[in-house]
Parts: C-alpha cells; structure tokens; sequence
C-alpha cells in the first residue's frame, strides 16, 4: 500500500512538473536560439561562427549575464529570425552550404587552386 502511494505521488508529481514546463513551451532547457544566431547572421558563411558565442566573446559574456539565460536565448532568437525574414536567398543559401559542408566537409585552402599561391 505504501509503495502504491508513493508510486502515484511520484507520477502526479512527474504529471505536474511536465504540465509546468508545457506552458513555458520548453520540454528541455534549449539554447536553439542563440545557437540559430551564431549560424544566421550579417556575417555568416555557412560554418560556426564561434566568436558569437558568450564563452568566446567577453561583449556577449555580459549580455548573457545581465540578461540571464533564458532571456538571452529569446533575443538571440529574435535576432537570427529577423535576418531570416529579412533575407531568405541568403538563408537558404547559408542552409545549403551547411548542407554540403556536413556531408562533403568544409573546403581547405589547399583544395581550391586559386587560393594556393597565396600560401
């Protein structure tokens, strides 16, 4: 009998958690915005571009941490989708280049003529 109670205060519990997180519309805590920003923007090439990301960036550093992060995320997110909506050719051209870059590598200077006798 004890173990059926504490088994469904254990459930209602998981139930009420899940309910919670519902409403905020997170299931995980989710940094998909500012990762979509780091991918999208005025500079983007179709790679990462690492020197956006608050650990790499001491101005970004200090929005994370007076913004906190869940409101850093949502206008990290803001601004990659008013790139994407103010340029879609781009950001499908972006996409695509992530695209081959995953499945065909990212190209090398060395692997591109041109660019050799600059080395």
């Amino acid at each position: 009998m004890r173990a059926t109670l504490r088994s469904q205060r254990e459930c209602f519990l998981l139930l009420a958690m899940t309910a919670f997180v519902l409403r905020l519309g997170l299931i995980l805590r989710s940094n998909f915005g500012a990762e979509l920003r780091i991918g999208n923007g005025p500079l983007a090439d179709g790679t990462w571009q690492q020197y956006l990301h608050p650990t790499q960036n001491v101005y970004e550093m200090r929005r994370y941490r007076e913004m906190g992060e869940l409101a850093y995320v949502n206008a990290r997110k803001r601004e990659a989708l008013a790139f994407i909506r103010a340029d879609h050719s781009r950001f499908a051209l972006l996409c695509l280049k992530r695209f081959i870059y995953y499945w065909a590598g990212r190209p090398r200077l060395s692997e591109i003529p041109a660019l050799t006798i600059l080395c």
